[in-house]
């Protein structure tokens, strides 16, 4: 070997790992995969991600491979699944919206299975405490009213449109989609919105909630009771559970609530796209494994 082709030597490897690492990252941002499951799982580190991470590693003892491929949200999620030439098998939903999907593709109704529940997701609605925003009826009156939502894409997006579907008179105040924690921070501003809008599950204190909960002078919780919320999906299972839900607990105690309304977060998938062994393998680590994919502390 002369010293020229010495020299090449390191300099191939590392082309050949920078091709295969090229390939491997557009297999996953397409979904191509020759895995058993490819899981369409939200955002990275995310909610969602962090659930599907954890049964891709559970399922890889089983030996069945699982590829995760992040997306914008419960919306694409469904896309994919139900798309015929997509590669997508498992994903991740809110009960709310598979029950708004399936409502404008009646046709999917017999394609998407629920195979298990990923706990509640709440909704937190924040308002300026100059706003005059005190309860869900409130949002409903014709006042110009402007809510920060995080993405038109999001889950969050789907709550408030299945929301304004179920309660006509949410349609008088204005989705705003944008950064949630700098909406909250400007209130007051002017073009500022006067509330934003989360869901996540009720164990998570986001910078969001954390704020108005350490600046009450400022910020005002608004409890969802609005019974016309009340629907359910074609299982007979309901789309939105009332729940007074704790935001701090204390020596076992409840500090502070809001009453608002709780949706289910679902891991779905579809029978004309996951093989019948696939399935079986996939549903014995529901069965059996399912607390290290899902805590229920979580």
């Amino acid at each position: 070997m002369n010293l020229v082709q010495h020299r090449l030597l390191p300099l191939l490897a590392a082309a050949a790992l920078l091709l295969a690492s090229i390939d491997s990252s557009a297999q996953e941002a397409s979904g191509t995969s020759d895995a058993d499951i490819v899981f369409s799982a939200g955002r990275k580190m995310g909610g969602y991600w962090d659930v599907a991470s954890r049964l891709k590693a559970v399922a890889a003892e089983s030996g069945l491979d699982v590829t995760v491929v992040s997306s914008v949200g419960s919306v694409e999620n469904l896309n994919r699944l139900t798309d015929p030439d997509s590669p997508f098998n498992l994903t991740l939903t809110q009960a709310d919206a598979l029950k708004k999907y399936i409502q404008e593709h009646p046709r999917f109704a017999n394609h998407v299975e629920i195979l298990e529940s990923i706990g509640l997701e709440c909704v937190f609605i924040v308002a300026s405490e100059q706003s005059g925003i005190e309860n869900d009826q409130d949002l409903q009156a014709e006042k110009g009213y402007r809510l920060a939502i995080p993405g038109r894409d999001s889950g969050v997006a789907v709550t408030f449109d299945y929301m304004a579907e179920l309660v006509p008179g949410l349609a008088n105040t204005q989705p705003v989609y944008t950064d949630t924690l700098e909406a909250m921070r400007s209130f007051g501003g002017p073009d500022a919105p006067d509330a934003i809008m989360l869901v996540n599950r009720p164990k998570v204190l986001t910078t969001e909630i954390q704020l108005a909960l350490n600046n009450p002078e400022k910020y005002r919780l608004i409890p969802v009771e609005d019974r016309h919320l009340a629907d359910t999906l074609p299982t007979g299972e309901v789309v939105y559970e009332f729940l007074d839900v704790p935001l701090i607990l204390r020596r076992g105690q409840r500090d502070r609530s809001v009453p608002t309304i709780c949706t289910k977060g679902l891991l779905v998938t579809s029978a004309q796209k996951i093989s019948p062994e696939v399935r079986k393998r996939l549903e014995k680590i529901i069965d059996f494994q399912w607390m290290r994919i899902y805590p229920i502390d979580r």
